[in-house]
């Protein structure tokens, strides 16, 4: 989303493909911050179709389209370059959104 605040738009589908639709519900030790639907996942999966970021060469002409803020955000919160950061969190968010829309399945983002 280029932007060092990703909280600022909750309706846009980069933001929800991280934190779903927000909700804060408790199951027993863990709480439930999102929630996608079914219908959700689709219109994610085509977005990543859309912008191939489920391959590197579609990711990092994305990367590098971000502003130098923006990239200094990401080193902080520990990607130390983009093809670390496209192996270890981009492609398996990407592997695992498209098995759940081949699936059919909802998502529930949880946290500790």
């Amino acid at each position: 989303m280029n932007t060092t605040e990703p909280f600022d738009n909750t309706d846009a589908l980069p933001y929800k493909a991280l934190f779903g639709n927000h909700v804060n519900v408790a199951a027993g030790l863990k709480t439930i911050g999102g929630f996608l639907p079914t219908s959700e996942v689709s219109k994610i999966c085509d977005w990543i179709k859309t912008n191939t970021i489920d391959h590197f060469e579609g990711f990092s002409k994305m990367y590098d389209s971000l502003s130098e803020e923006a990239k200094q955000q990401l080193v902080e919160i520990g990607a130390d370059d983009k093809k670390a950061l496209f192996e270890g969190y981009v492609n398996p968010l990407t592997q695992f959104y498209f098995a759940a829309l081949k699936d059919h399945n909802s998502i529930i983002v949880c946290g500790e």
